[in-house]
């Protein structure tokens, strides 16, 4: 609460206790202006097919997709997917975390910023798949 507010409420409750009316100043006075807060757009909509896949294919399919066997981790089929990443959690991913501190991918080729937003986007969104996965390569 503002000092100007703090006055008006104290000249008011001085009024009511004496029996006498404010001074037409106070009743004047113009209420305090509320902050406009601007509304965030919410992000767009992540596309598995068209945003998701193509990442997988670029950065995690070539060892992660069941026949290189290079790890227990899979990213050839929805179920596997699913089982590194927290839906609605990016933080909480483990598919998130190891992109983000640059365990994965191994090699040269690393994710841009904005591949790295889209990927925490479509996790936060809570990573829908598409019921065609998986898509052949």
């Amino acid at each position: 609460m503002k000092i100007p507010d703090l006055a008006v409420i104290a000249a008011l409750m001085l009024c009511a206790c004496t029996a006498n009316p404010p001074p037409p100043a106070i009743l004047a006075a113009p209420a305090p202006a509320v902050a406009k807060v601007a509304a965030t757009p919410a992000p767009a909509a992540i596309d598995f097919d068209t945003q998701v896949l193509p990442f997988l294919t670029s950065y995690c399919l070539d060892c992660h997709d069941g026949s290189a066997r290079t790890s227990d981790v899979r990213y050839d089929n929805k179920e596997d997917v699913l089982k590194t990443v927290t839906p609605g959690s990016a933080d909480d991913s483990d598919m998130f975390y190891v992109l983000s501190t640059g365990e994965m991918p191994r090699g040269d080729a690393k994710p841009s910023a904005a591949e790295m937003e889209m990927v925490r986007a479509w996790i936060n969104q809570g990573a829908p798949i598409s019921p065609s996965y998986p898509a052949t390569r």
